[in-house]
């Protein structure tokens, strides 16, 4: 009897003229396809957010089950990777965001082996692959995942920083996510145990998934060392900054983006560690020292933009907050 798990791929996709990444979403969808997997074995759902013809011809033209996603957004609830969510046949989700491309014929087999040696891991992640023709700026994220603000607190960063505890099991290493000591995971590239999901009551935004899973005790995550994604963020600074901008005034406006989890602090503890933070982002010196160190160890300039990035993302989230909390909204 063939034990081989069905697989099902969810792609939300979003291409138009003023955000281009028709060549971005082929990209993805051709390193899919180009997986040594079985082909019976796994489905591709793409969900669109109103992309232009052109892009939907291209989706078309491969092998998928295309549904429109009339309200865009591809994470919270009722959103696109929700929405996909609820076609979907196979036993293990992965959500592979449409700007990344898969690395490897043997990527599947990778990702999905942890998860069939132990059925306590509800998860996999896969490592960012930082390539030296990309532009500075690009391989810099490859490094702290695409949020820098959020590098102490999210597992690509944790990584990069060397500041999460992971098991060795061999081919890959595990880490326990709890909710005293939380951390964002499940971006990019991440295959989910339908289980989980099911556990949880469905998917509605990658971090309130793992809390809720954290606080039922069962955010044991898996990182194989032999799978990767290449992740095109950005191809510039400038265009860095610009997504950055847009991505804060969206979870300002728009209610359904913000999820059930919250960053917000609780108590004097977290607003002192949030305070500190702050401070230590604008003064710019501290995160110098660990962009050099940083650079030394992985032989890469990129890691001399972390000063700049780190307080340039906090001044646009601080100043965004503040328009928000004087009614400025729009």
């Amino acid at each position: 009897m063939d034990k081989t798990p069905f697989v099902s791929f969810i792609i939300c996709t979003y291409s138009t003229k003023q955000h281009e990444m028709h060549n971005l979403i082929k990209r993805c969808l051709k390193s899919v396809f180009a997986i040594s997997y079985p082909k019976d074995k796994f489905e591709v759902i793409c969900v669109d957010g109103g992309s232009s013809a052109e892009t939907i011809k291209m989706i078309a033209s491969f092998p998928v089950t295309l549904i429109q996603n009339k309200k865009r957004f591809p994470e919270g609830r009722g959103m696109g990777k929700s929405q996909g969510l609820a076609l979907a046949r196979g036993d293990f989700i992965a959500f592979v965001d449409h700007d990344n491309m898969l690395i490897g014929e043997n990527w599947l087999y990778e990702m999905l082996k942890p998860m069939l040696a132990d059925q306590t891991i509800f998860g996999c992640d896969c490592r960012l692959l930082a390539r030296k023709e990309d532009k500075i700026t690009n391989r810099y994220l490859s490094y702290v995942g695409t949020d820098p603000f959020a590098a102490e607190i999210s597992l690509h960063g944790l990584l990069g920083l060397k500041k999460v505890k992971l098991e060795d099991c061999g081919d890959y290493h595990t880490t326990e996510i709890t909710p005293e000591k939380f951390f964002i995971a499940g971006g990019n590239c991440f295959i989910y145990r339908k289980s989980a999901l099911d556990a949880v009551g469905g998917y509605t935004k990658d971090v309130d998934v793992i809390f809720r899973l954290a606080k039922l005790g069962l955010a044991r995550l898996a990182i194989p060392k032999n799978a990767a994604t290449h992740h095109y963020a950005v191809y510039s600074f400038w265009n860095f900054i610009k997504k950055k901008t847009l991505w804060a005034k969206v979870h300002v406006t728009k209610n359904e983006m913000r999820g059930d989890f919250s960053w917000t602090p609780k108590n004097r503890k977290e607003f002192l560690q949030i305070g500190l933070k702050l401070i230590k982002n604008f003064l710019i010196l501290p995160n110098t020292i660990i962009g050099l160190q940083k650079a030394i160890e992985t032989k890469d300039s990129a890691w001399l933009l972390h000063p700049v990035a780190m307080f340039a993302t906090t001044a646009i989230y601080a100043s965004v907050g503040l328009l928000a909390v004087l009614g400025f909204k729009s």
